[in-house]
């Protein structure tokens, strides 16, 4: 499935990361529309698509950090579901993605 099968109709693209971020064991393009946080990856040789998405309607806290000697940004998302199960989202790469990432995320997080 492309990238646009997982985008609503009434969503645009804000914000992209250039390479891609880390998250759990994968490895992702970070795309920010108006509604939620995308990740995307394609992989494998015969291609098999990965989408995660986190709705802005669950965030309850971000925190942006780097480590290591060879920088690398790091962003916390704290989410809350409905039936207030939470969980921390944690996404490292380039701290220029990162703090992108977060920059935009400002406008849309309140």
């Amino acid at each position: 499935m492309p990238l646009e099968d997982f985008i609503g109709a009434a969503e645009n693209i804000t914000f992209q990361t250039s390479g891609t971020v880390e998250y759990g064991s994968g490895r992702y393009v970070l795309y920010i529309t108006e509604k939620k946080i995308l990740l995307f990856a394609r992989t494998g040789l015969i291609p098999r698509d990965n989408a995660i998405t986190i709705r802005f309607e669950d965030i309850v806290d971000m925190k942006y950090s780097e480590k290591g000697l060879i920088k690398k940004g790091v962003l916390r998302i704290d989410t809350e579901s409905k039936t207030g199960r939470t969980m921390t989202h944690a996404f490292s790469g380039a701290p220029g993605d990162i703090i992108g990432a977060w920059q935009a995320l400002q406008q849309f997080i309140a």
